[in-house]
Parts: structure tokens; sequence; C-alpha cells
């Protein structure tokens, strides 16, 4: 994962802007906001799915289905359908081991 330089944030992110050429090195930029919070939006990384593969079956073991950004939930596929297949799954899973 690459570290954030939490004090060159913004020029940073203005330097990408116009390397990417969103902005044209003569813009004006009449205003700028940042704010920092320390836990927010999860970011999906390299690392998600090694972690993944380790940490949700041990939680399975105790009944506990994660899902959502935190757990389960694939950006890559992600749709209507998968939303409503997760969802399911630890019904018919539930369902399953009370009948035996």
């Amino acid at each position: 994962m690459k570290p954030v330089d939490n004090a060159n944030m913004l020029p940073d992110c203005i330097r990408g802007l116009v390397a990417t050429e969103m902005l044209k090195p003569t813009d004006e930029i009449v205003s700028t906001y940042h704010r920092r919070f320390d836990h927010g939006y999860p970011t999906p990384t390299l690392e998600r799915e090694g972690v993944l593969k380790q940490l949700l079956p041990k939680l399975q073991e105790k009944d506990i289905y994660s899902r959502g950004r935190f757990g389960s939930w694939r950006y890559e596929v992600g749709n209507q359908d998968h939303s409503f297949m997760l969802g399911s799954r630890p019904l018919i899973i539930l369902s399953t081991a009370r009948r035996s």
C-alpha cells in the first residue's frame, strides 16, 4: 500500500490532476478543502483478497458471516445480483445447519 504524505496531500493531488491533464498548469484553483478522517470508507488493496481468505473462514467458524464493504463484497464483480447472493448465503447455511 502506498503511504500517504498528509502534509503534502493537497499539492500532490493538484500535481496529479495536472499530470493526468484533468487540470492545465495555468488553470486557476479558486478554493480547496481538505479534511482527514482516521476511519472512513474502506479502500480495496492488493492484500485484501489474501487477508479475507484467512479471516472469513475463521469468522464463519463462529457463525459470523461478514458482508458488505468490510467483508466478502467483491468490488470487481459487485452488482445487485451479487449483493442478493451475499445476503442470502448465510441464511442458506444457517437453515441447512439447523435441519441437520
